[in-house]
């Protein structure tokens, strides 16, 4: 049984395949682990059934979203496609490790993919 979250509430879909309720940004997450997170109360339950349900690896470093289309460089860091590509216009080089990088080296993360077609 999932929270109602009255913010999650816009007409666009952003749920990326999830159900309402879900969170999709890496900062709702940090929230409500922060808020939510204290000693012993009615909200222990729900904290401990929404923690697991998405692994950090699941949001793109950039975005901090989840990703529809994750890829993999070759020094081990997974984007979204879109805005990895984006990125690289400006700087050609892994945000994450300053490594040179250009859009040819970069491969469908098929195992990140894999995991959250999954969870959806």
């Amino acid at each position: 049984e999932m929270p109602e979250d009255d913010e999650e509430d816009d007409d666009d879909d952003d749920s990326l395949g999830f159900p309402p309720g879900h969170v999709i940004h890496l900062d709702d997450l940090m929230n409500y682990s922060d808020h939510h997170g204290g000693g012993p109360s009615s909200d222990d339950r729900r904290v401990k059934t929404i923690k697991p349900l998405i692994p950090s690896y699941f949001f793109c470093p950039l975005t901090q979203t989840i990703m529809k289309d994750p890829v993999l460089t070759p020094d081990g860091s997974t984007f979204e496609r879109r805005a990895i590509l984006r990125y690289l216009i400006l700087s050609p080089e892994n945000p994450l490790t300053g490594n040179p990088l250009s859009a040819e080296e970069l491969e469908e993360d098929r195992l990140v993919r894999g995991a959250i077609d999954k969870a959806r």
